[in-house]
């Protein structure tokens, strides 16, 4: 059986609630995270022992070997960065709030029935 792939969309916090589970998993393991710079990505990777590291948000959801992204940006984010991954066919659990409008949401389940991925939001 084959795992599931995460890549984190950011180095918050909060991954931390998530990074242990994860790499305990027989089911899951976390291969990727990205953040705003290649230097912050790079050392929050090598904290964590995760195997990639990228100073873009873009180009970790371009990573084919990844399968599902979390997104705990900032709240502002979470539409514009959740559709994204959707785009590139990622699943993604996004940090509460999803959206705060209806409008974000009609974007964001758009973007997932159009690439036949999963959107969930954490709590």
């Amino acid at each position: 059986m084959r795992k599931i792939r995460w890549g984190f969309l950011s180095t918050a916090m909060i991954n931390r609630a998530l990074i242990t589970p994860i790499q305990q998993s027989a089911k899951s393991e976390l291969v990727a995270v990205a953040s705003r710079s290649d230097e912050a990505a790079a050392a929050y990777a090598k904290t964590w022992d995760i195997p990639k590291a990228y100073g873009q948000y873009e180009d970790l959801l371009a990573d084919p070997d990844i399968d599902v992204i979390y997104n705990p940006l900032p709240n502002s984010m979470h539409a514009e960065w959740t559709v994204k991954a959707a785009q590139y066919g990622k699943h993604v659990l996004c940090e509460k709030p999803l959206v705060p409008t209806m409008a974000e949401w009609e974007a964001i389940n758009n973007a997932a029935r159009h690439n036949k991925v999963t959107v969930f939001e954490a709590f």
